[in-house]
């Protein structure tokens, strides 16, 4: 599974639309899809969507971790 995916199902385990979360970033819906639709977010970014989904690491991990039994 991508690093997208991933924050595509973070994402909507938090209840946030796309809108929401790219505000919180501080960037346009468009140029947050393309971060859902990415292969791999790293460093910064991830970090970044992790603040704003108000995520910690370790609850992505998990969500890593367990994602094929939640999709």
């Amino acid at each position: 599974m991508s690093t997208g995916e991933l924050l595509r199902i973070v994402r909507q385990i938090k209840g946030l639309p796309q809108k929401a979360i790219a505000n919180k970033l501080g960037i346009k819906q468009p140029a947050y899809y393309k971060w859902e639709k990415s292969k791999s977010v790293k460093g910064e970014k991830l970090e970044r969507f992790l603040k704003a989904a108000n995520c910690s690491k370790t609850e992505f991990e998990q969500i890593e971790k367990f994602s094929p039994a939640i999709i």
